[in-house]
């Protein structure tokens, strides 16, 4: 499972020439900006969000860049061996030297933010923050990412997980106490932190309460449909820190319908949502399927409570 660091509050860094900021965030953007007292560059500036399509296609073949009055400058304290005009933009006084090698318009301001998303990756995770960054180059990335590990070090870390989460089985009851033969989901998908899931059950032909429910037509007892769904919603719930090890408890249902029988060998896709959230509990609606068919829907409330 990959897990994101995001800032447990505002974090930011300025010298004389730069100024970089990051805001919590459940993404990754950046708004940066360049300028240069020189005719071919002046003022980039490029706001995007980044996910893992975006850095391929937008920032990773973004090029370096250089002034052709500095290479002799990084040749002499032993940097720049590997670069030449097949790897490297050379902007001259008057032109860049090798223009065919430019991918975007704009490659300069695209190329600070890889260097920015490399820098910040020594505190060792990919972050979920808004960032800020003017005139910022590696001292100020890396001053920014000394920040986010002190941050770390303070807060334990501010460490988010990766959505959609997926929970097999044993994930399902390492986030909920139910134990057969009273649990009532195989696995499910986190698709928004504390707010929306899907849970999943196979009815297999030989569940205990078909032996009862009917013996001669088995199908699924209803109530066991809005179970199934207020597990799902619990999983969704205690598998958030701050929760884990709580005790879930139904406090009321409303607004049940059942709207058709499942039967041995269906699949139950269980669809919940979080309506009213509260500090010790709140309201969620479920809907249930098989298939496309909706079988079941409800609103329910429940508590979490501690276990002494």
């Amino acid at each position: 499972e990959k897990r994101y660091y995001t800032p447990s509050m505002k974090i930011a860094y300025s010298d004389n020439e730069a100024k970089v900021e990051a805001l919590p965030s459940g993404r990754f953007k950046v708004t940066a900006e360049i300028e240069y007292d020189h005719p071919l560059i002046k003022r980039q500036r490029l706001e995007i969000i980044i996910d893992e399509e975006v850095f391929k296609k937008e920032i990773a073949p973004a090029k370096t860049y250089c002034f052709d009055y500095e290479i002799e400058q990084l040749e002499a304290i032993g940097l720049a061996k590997g670069g030449s005009l097949k790897n490297a933009i050379v902007i001259g006084e008057k032109g860049i030297h090798n223009k065919e090698m430019m991918t975007f318009e704009d490659e300069f301001v695209r190329h600070k933010i890889l260097d920015l998303m490399g820098d910040l990756y020594l505190i060792g995770r990919p972050v979920k923050a808004d960032i800020t960054s003017f005139c910022g180059g590696h001292t100020s990335n890396t001053a920014l990412a000394k920040l986010f590990a002190k941050d770390i070090e303070m807060t334990g870390g501010g460490v988010v997980p990766e959505y959609p989460m997926e929970l097999d089985l044993e994930g399902v009851k390492s986030a909920i106490p139910h134990r057969p033969p009273f649990l009532f989901v195989d696995s499910v998908t986190i698709t928004e932190e504390a707010k929306a899931a899907v849970g999943r059950r196979l009815i297999l032909p030989d569940e205990w309460f078909f032996k009862g429910h009917f013996p001669e037509r088995p199908v699924l007892p209803g109530v066991l449909i809005t179970e199934a769904l207020a597990q799902t919603a619990c999983v969704l719930l205690l598998s958030k820190p701050d929760w884990k090890g709580k005790l879930p408890f139904f406090m009321g249902i409303n607004n049940v319908k059942f709207r058709r029988p499942v039967n041995p060998g269906d699949e139950l896709i269980l669809k919940v949502e979080i309506i009213r959230p509260r500090m010790r509990g709140g309201k969620a609606a479920g809907q249930a399927y098989v298939g496309d068919a909706l079988v079941c829907e409800c609103e329910f409330s429940f508590s979490l409570v501690d276990k002494e």
